[in-house]
């Protein structure tokens, strides 16, 4: 929907599946088979995607939110999380809104964690 940073979690999976192989630098041009296919590491914003743009003279957001799409990222395979996390995030310089406690995002880590386990098993 409109002011929604993320809609849905179709697009990670298709980035993970992207063949980037010619723009690997020891790419071997010459191969036709899937052997050599290389897609890049996908990094998902967390807390940035809880942002509500247009929320007055500060960008507003959702930190709420966002264990639940660390948690959906992390069970979608990303190989990657990035988190902004602060000790007070109502004094935080920019995106206060939308960061983590330290006690949240330590949270986060071991459900992630956890998730990340279960699936490499």
């Amino acid at each position: 929907g409109y002011h929604r940073l993320v809609n849905d979690f179709i697009g990670l999976g298709d980035l993970m599946e992207l063949d980037c192989s010619k723009f690997r630098p020891d790419a071997d041009t010459e191969r036709s088979d899937d052997s050599d296919l290389y897609s890049p590491p996908v990094c998902f914003d967390v807390t940035h995607s809880t942002q509500t743009p247009g929320s007055g003279e500060q960008t507003g957001g959702r930190r709420d939110r966002a264990p639940l799409l660390a948690r959906a990222a992390a069970a979608a395979g990303v190989h990657a999380l990035f988190i902004e996390a602060h000790p007070d995030p109502a004094r935080a310089m920019s995106d206060g809104a939308t960061q983590l406690t330290l006690d949240g995002f330590d949270n986060v880590l071991e459900q992630v964690a956890a998730i990340r386990g279960a699936l490499d098993h």
